[in-house]
């Protein structure tokens, strides 16, 4: 579970900084 989760959290992440960059 843990892990997944970190995967979760890892995804956001990417979705955050793409949503930066695309600004």
């Amino acid at each position: 579970m843990s892990k997944d989760n970190n995967k979760l959290i890892g995804n956001l992440n990417n979705d955050k900084r793409m949503i930066l960059i695309l600004r």
